[in-house]
């Protein structure tokens, strides 16, 4: 028997250290294992790409233009129906001051004719005082209506405002035309003519040429 010889232990194998790869060696790697390790985890990066709209906010933003534009068309609209109305209200008032004032104006026209003709007469200082201060009340009454007097000389004869009772030579050829003398004041309210004034208007005529002296009878 071989009891004698001596018993050889044996040690465990140590594992072999990974080979590490040398410059120029290839390295095998499985398709598409680079990207999953690139890749963040949770998800799919896309990358230059933008979101386009849905089609629901594509519409919803159209109907927002259409609202918006029928909102102005709708303010200017109100704004032109605001400008008629002020007019139209104008035009009413000016309408009615003028009817006011044509009715109150032949009255004071009659109390004006009245206090010149007593004026003439041999009457006491203050026998017309009150009917003058009723004259001064109903002007001041009718002016604030717009009541305007019509009395302006030296202004091209206008037939819209004017009564030509007759015409006047004048020597000036630039005064051929005008009013030279107001006989009887008019009045309008606005553009509105209540009495045309009473005017007298110029009218240019050349001067004749003086005849030539006669010529001496020969000798």
């Amino acid at each position: 028997m071989d009891t004698d010889k001596p018993k050889v232990q044996q040690t465990p194998e140590e594992p072999q250290a990974a080979e590490e790869p040398t410059e120029g060696s290839s390295t095998s790697q499985a398709p598409g294992e680079e990207q999953a390790n690139d890749a963040p985890t949770g998800g799919v990066t896309l990358l230059n790409a933008d979101p386009e709209p849905a089609p629901r906010e594509l519409e919803m933003e159209q109907r927002l233009r259409q609202v918006s534009a029928a909102y102005v068309e709708l303010q200017d609209e109100m704004q032109a129906f605001r400008e008629r109305t002020e007019r139209l209200q104008a035009e009413r008032d000016r309408r009615r001051k003028g009817e006011v004032v044509m009715a109150m104006f032949e009255p004071l026209q009659n109390l004006q004719r009245s206090l010149d003709s007593w004026r003439g007469l041999e009457l006491p200082p203050d026998a017309l005082k009150g009917l003058e201060l009723v004259e001064q009340q109903f002007k001041q009454a009718l002016e604030q209506l717009g009541l305007e007097a019509i009395s302006r000389a030296s202004v091209p004869f206008d037939p819209n405002i004017h009564d030509a009772i007759c015409a006047m030579p004048v020597s000036e050829p630039a005064r051929d035309g005008l009013v030279v003398e107001v006989f009887e004041a008019g009045y309008r309210v606005g553009e509105q003519v209540i009495q045309a004034a009473r005017v007298v208007i110029g009218r240019y005529q050349e001067p004749e040429a003086e005849a030539e002296p006669e010529a001496e009878a020969e000798a």
